[in-house]
């Protein structure tokens, strides 16, 4: 038997542990911590409110005029230096720093409330910021959100976020902060209206926008080797796309090797071949995708990185011919000798929003995951797809950027991660199921250009609209 002395200190211990745990209950609640944000404290977060309040997630809102971008409290942080539209590697100066908790794009005024950022000085359309996170241990981290400003009239649009709590040292406005219920894989949309005369701010998840720019270019990036899954999982940034605009998980490549797949978005067939030679073994009498453009009255351009000069039939350096189809058609050799360039060309496209209706961008034998890691491939999708959906070309619905891959390494019955990107898509979170191939992929060059699909990809699954996306006129 347990002395009395003995039991009595147990419930004495007993109650000042049932007491300690009750306080810390209540402080955490009395400080809008729980354990959804605690794991999210130091995300970026958007308000229409100087104080912060009614604050939510950046990434996914839509926003216009004057807003509150800040990085939300953290004893352990030392600094934040914001980047606005700038890729992760740059050696361009932030658009701010700030070391003052919390952390404000814009600054913070002398009273602790946040300064404005107007998004009036930016394009409608998509933007990012990007949060880099120094803590006090000189660790760094990051954080980005993807948003989109509309200045056009509409009722800014905030993401849910895991916690709404004020992160300013400034009295909170009164009432409720906005919550999200999120039984499972649903989200209940709360209202919640700011102390006057901020606007209502419906939190909800995001929408795409109408597609009422049908589209006319299209610009595919090609990837090898890899199956879904394999894409999926090595791939972050680009798998990060797919998720916030839209992936085909059904998608099969034509065959094995590299070569017949690009025949097949290039020509809407294999033409018999089953190997990788050049274009002195398999010289094609046909029409390809980027010829029937130029035909229609449309443009056409090829950018292949490492290339050594225009139309290049042999493989040199980082640069193989059987990635880059338009040599293999000779009828069109002459205006392959034109517009097949080096990639340097590339950046000068998208910086002019001048990009092709059938466009093709091809990495060299490393930077495709060819010869090198999937996360190669990814930093240098990481370099170039931010500028391209930054361009008015994107952001004005003209243009859908497809990233797939070639083939699988025979481990997945050819299925390849396909991601389509679009304005109409952007935070659509759409996963297509249906059958699609690379023959569908040539129907969509030939659809957004007015004319008719070539050869087996007149038959294929029709990728527009499994996508639901409008495709160019009938006619030039």
């Amino acid at each position: 038997m347990v002395p009395r002395r003995s039991r009595l200190a147990v419930r004495r211990h007993h109650k000042v542990v049932v007491v300690l745990a009750v306080s810390i209950a209540l402080v955490v609640s009395a400080i809008g911590i729980d354990s959804a944000s605690a794991s999210t404290r130091s995300q970026l977060a958007v308000s229409l409110n100087p104080d912060r309040s009614s604050a939510a997630r950046l990434n996914g809102s839509t926003v216009k005029g004057k807003i509150y971008v800040f990085v939300r409290s953290s004893k352990t942080l030392k600094k934040v230096d914001f980047y606005l539209d700038s890729p992760r590697r740059t050696k361009q100066p932030p658009a701010k720093t700030d070391k003052q908790t919390p952390f404000d794009l814009a600054g913070t005024a002398a009273d602790g409330t946040a300064r404005a950022f107007d998004t009036s000085k930016l394009a409608d359309g998509s933007h990012t910021i990007r949060a880099v996170m120094t803590s006090r241990d000189g660790t760094t981290s990051t954080r980005r959100g993807h948003f989109k400003v509309h200045n056009g009239g509409v009722k800014p649009t905030l993401s849910p976020s895991p916690t709404s709590t004020t992160n300013a040292p400034a009295p909170a406005a009164t009432g409720p902060a906005a919550t999200t219920t999120a039984p499972a894989a649903t989200t209940t949309a709360t209202t919640t209206t700011a102390a006057a005369p901020s606007p209502t701010i419906t939190t909800t998840t995001a929408t795409p926008v109408s597609n009422a720019q049908p589209v006319t270019k299209v610009l595919t990036i090609v990837e090898e080797n890899h199956s879904l899954e394999e894409m999926k999982a090595g791939m972050p940034f680009l798998y990060s796309l797919a998720q916030r605009f839209s992936y085909a998980n059904n998608y099969v490549a034509i065959r094995h090797p590299s070569l017949p797949n690009y025949l097949a978005i290039a020509g809407g067939d294999t033409f018999g071949v089953t190997d990788d030679a050049g274009p002195a073994s398999h010289p094609l009498s046909s029409q390809s995708v980027f010829g029937q453009a130029i035909a229609q009255g449309r443009t056409a351009g090829v950018y292949a990185e490492s290339m050594s000069g225009n139309c290049t039939q042999s493989g040199n350096g980082g640069y193989a011919v059987k990635h880059n189809p338009w040599p293999y058609f000779v009828d069109e050799r002459a205006l392959c000798n034109v517009f097949d360039t080096p990639e340097t060309e590339f950046a000068v496209a998208v910086g002019a929003n001048a990009l092709p209706n059938a466009g093709l961008l091809i990495p060299n034998l490393c930077n495709d995951a060819h010869d090198c890691s999937l996360g190669t491939a990814d930093g240098w999708l990481k370099n170039r797809l931010p500028n391209i959906l930054a361009s008015s070309d994107f952001t004005s619905g003209k243009l859908a950027v497809v990233v797939t891959a070639d083939e699988d390494d025979n481990t997945s019955g050819n299925k390849v991660l396909t991601v389509v990107l679009h304005a109409s898509l952007d935070g659509s979170h759409k996963v297509v199921s249906t059958a699609l191939t690379h023959y569908s992929l040539s129907r969509f060059y030939s659809q957004t250009t007015g004319a008719s699909p070539l050869r087996k990809a007149a038959a294929a699954p029709d990728m527009a609209e499994a996508f639901g996306l409008t495709v160019g006129p009938t006619t030039p």
